[in-house]
């Protein structure tokens, strides 16, 4: 059966969601330069976003050292220059002039992200899909890449040469094979073997593997020689026009299934009773009986939300603890800038670890229901909307550069003096030990402030029993000579600090490294309590409001899709009710078509 007539049945039959799924397929197959999307999947570290870095003239995407984000990433070739767009959660678009800014750890609310790249030796309608790893540990990786493959029109199967086809990447291989998808198989890191052995490789994989593997390229991504790969895609965009006609048969195909489905039970329910009521009553009842599933649903997905809140503030409080402690003992340029940074840090991590727990409560829950009364099978169930989930600026009232070098200035002043006074430099300890009291540091004030008194008593000193004209000008030599011993000191001072590299002069340095040691207790007391008081209840309390926000939210989204499906088949069944009241004969002509579609979709 072609794609239009399946187009007319879905249409006639009222079902308007699979009418456009047959549409977006006729549209693909009637396109000269449709796009044939090849997503790279394979084990964690088998070396996908490396080869494709090979492949692009950007090179510039992160090659992550573990697993940190399930976002896809698709490669577009022939581009006028290289950029990327983050499609988010919520829909809308973040444009990325520099591919290097893309991080994996600031993508958690990214749906997909688009890469755009020069490089013209592969075709612009191919489209590369960098994929998460398998056997990752995090289920949103396994949830994120069975999700894409539908869209996929073939895969490449990207595999380390010293491990070859693992047991993951096989049975993978094998559920894509089951829907006529083409699979090839890459091989990275091939410099680390013979020209003998690349060659037993290959013989051994033709041999023994049970995979359909159409055909096989062997590359090195750290050298550059990736000529195969690039041979390889110029014969797959050769077949592209095969490739796409197979894959959307077999689309048609599975869509077609449901929709034989959907006609069926509409047949089934219209004979319910001779006027529709009933199962229009049935439809209704079901929509209750959804909604009340539901509520049980999320009755329970609410102790998981709870228990999930309890241990992200419990590990926010723990490891925000740990990471400002370093930071108070560290010997730091800009204390409070690292530890404002280290709270939006760790308050993302925490907030990431969240929604991972109750995306994976709430699979777990409702798989534990399939098949069951309290079934809710709902496509909303993995399509629940986590953006919005955020943790606003948390507050940072904080000064830890501060403390502890309140009386910097005025020991630095008082050690110049005496040195400019003609005493030892080394006095320079002595002066931080005593400013390490509130009393030293009101004396050291104190002796800044009577430099000409001292002065004054020296000279009255020495100019004992003369008269007070030889005093004063005894007192004017004294004052004379110490304000050019004081440049002398400051000159010294600057150009040591500079020789140094200090950005203040030498004895402020010195100073500041010395009173440094008064300052890591009281930036220790001051971050317990920050934490204490501000920073966890401020961080609970957030928690709380997106708890309380996401249980609204799936109510929301489980409900309204649940309205839509009963909707949807209430408005058939409607329409089935009218015609038999209108006319017998219309009716039993409805039903007629719908027994002949039935008999055409079993047929095709």
């Amino acid at each position: 059966m072609n794609i239009q007539e399946l187009i007319r049945i879905a249409k006639e039959t009222g079902q308007v969601d699979l009418q456009q799924k047959f549409e977006d397929i006729a549209q693909t197959m009637g396109t000269e330069n449709a796009p044939l999307v090849l997503p790279l999947v394979g084990e964690f570290s088998a070396g996908k976003t490396t080869l494709i870095n090979a492949l692009t003239d950007s090179k510039k995407l992160e090659v992550a050292t573990k697993p940190t984000t399930a976002t896809v990433y698709e490669i577009f070739f022939g581009q006028e220059k290289c950029s990327a767009s983050v499609v988010k959660n919520d829909g809308s678009i973040e444009e990325i002039a520099d591919v290097s800014e893309l991080k994996n750890n600031a993508l958690s609310d990214a749906l997909m992200v688009q890469v755009f790249d020069t490089s013209s030796k592969i075709s612009r309608t191919t489209v590369l899909v960098d994929t998460p790893g398998l056997s990752s540990s995090d289920t949103r990786h396994r949830e994120a890449l069975v999700g894409f493959m539908p869209k996929a029109d073939g895969v490449l199967l990207v595999t380390d040469i010293n491990q070859q086809i693992t047991k993951s990447l096989a049975n993978f291989a094998k559920d894509i094979a089951l829907s006529n998808r083409p699979l090839y198989l890459v091989v990275t890191k091939c410099d680390t073997k013979s020209a003998a052995e690349l060659q037993e490789v290959k013989e051994y994989i033709l041999k023994n593997s049970a995979l359909n593997i159409k055909a096989m390229a062997f590359v090195s991504a750290q050298t550059g020689d990736v000529q195969e790969l690039y041979n390889l895609l110029s014969q797959v965009d050769s077949e592209k026009a095969q490739i796409l006609r197979t894959v959307n048969e077999s689309r048609a195909k599975n869509i077609a299934k449901l929709l034989l489905s959907r006609i069926d039970e509409l047949i089934q329910n219209a004979s319910v009773t001779d006027t529709g009521d009933g199962a229009i009553k049935s439809a209704k009842n079901d929509l209750e009986k959804f909604q009340r599933n539901i509520e049980n649903l999320l009755s329970d997905v609410k102790d998981s939300i709870v228990s999930a809140e309890n241990d992200v503030c419990y590990s926010f409080a723990t490891a925000i603890f740990e990471r400002l402690e370093r930071i108070a003992v560290s010997k730091n340029a800009n204390f409070d800038a690292e530890a404002s940074a280290a709270v939006s840090g760790v308050a993302g991590q925490c907030l990431n670890s969240f929604k991972s727990k109750i995306q994976d409560s709430l699979f777990s829950l409702a798989q534990e229901r399939r098949g069951s009364e309290n079934a809710v099978n709902l496509m909303s169930l993995n399509e629940i909307d986590y953006s919005f989930l955020n943790i606003s600026q948390l507050p940072y009232n904080l000064n830890l550069n501060e403390l502890g070098h309140e009386n910097d200035s005025v020991i630095a002043c008082v050690t110049k003096f005496v040195a400019g006074a003609g005493l030892v430099i080394g006095t320079v300890a002595t002066m931080g030990a005593l400013a390490a009291t509130s009393a030293g540091a009101a004396i050291a004030k104190e002796v800044a402030g009577s430099t000409d008194a001292l002065i004054t008593a020296v000279a009255i000193n020495k100019a004992n029993k003369t008269s007070n004209q030889q005093r004063d000008a005894e007192l004017a030599r004294l004052r004379s000579m110490h304000e050019s011993a004081m440049q002398d000191v400051e000159g010294y001072n600057q150009m040591l600090g500079k020789n140094i590299g200090m950005k203040k002069g030498f004895v402020e340095g010195i100073v500041a490294k010395i009173t440094d040691a008064v300052g890591k207790p009281q930036r220790q007391r001051a971050i317990r309590n920050y934490i204490d008081d501000i920073l966890v209840p401020e961080f609970k309390n957030q928690m709380n409001t997106m708890s309380l926000n996401l249980i609204a939210s799936i109510r929301t989204a489980l409900n309204k899709e649940a309205a839509a499906v009963i909707e949807q088949k209430t408005a058939n069944l409607e329409e089935l009710k009218a015609q038999k009241e209108k006319s017998a004969a219309e009716f039993n002509a409805r039903i007629s078509v719908l027994k002949e579609y039935k008999a055409m979709l079993e047929r095709a």
